[in-house]
């Protein structure tokens, strides 16, 4: 098994959890019969958007390993959940940047009628004139882009 540990968890906290879950898991009745020796915990197998990716594994009964799999998985899910840790979850980060001189603090602006509600960028532009390939119509003979 391989299991995305939270960049904000320590590992050895880690450790002892999925040890701590392994053992709940080989004294359920339905479960112990199937799962043949310990957790052997084989470490940090990588890294992936700072958070550390631990790996281990049981010996079980023949075809039973993705039974077991998913049994442990249920059963950590519900004692991360008790405890109240989140999951390391990649995470979004949006950049905006100007140039020298670019007043990015105005965003909106007043309308005809003393509404606010036109948005415009930095450079002024409304909606959707930003994204017009050809604004002053400069195309070429075969009707394409200029470049």
């Amino acid at each position: 098994m391989r299991l995305r540990i939270p960049h904000t968890m320590k590992i050895d906290d880690a450790i002892t959890l999925m040890q701590e879950t392994a053992l709940e898991l080989r004294q359920d009745p339905m479960m112990r019969h199937h799962i043949w020796s310990p957790l052997e915990m084989q470490g940090i197998q990588a890294f992936e958007d700072g958070c550390p990716i631990l790996r281990m594994r049981f010996r079980t009964a023949p075809e039973m390993q993705w039974d077991v799999a998913r049994a442990f998985n249920l059963l950590l899910k519900q004692r991360m959940e008790a405890q109240e840790i989140d999951l390391g979850m990649p995470r979004l980060s949006i950049s905006m940047e100007g140039r020298p001189g670019d007043d990015m603090s105005a965003s909106t602006e007043l309308g005809g009628d003393g509404e606010q509600g036109r948005f415009r960028d930095a450079k002024g532009r409304e909606p959707g004139e930003a994204g017009i390939a050809d604004p002053h119509g400069d195309t070429n003979s075969q009707k394409a882009s200029p470049e």
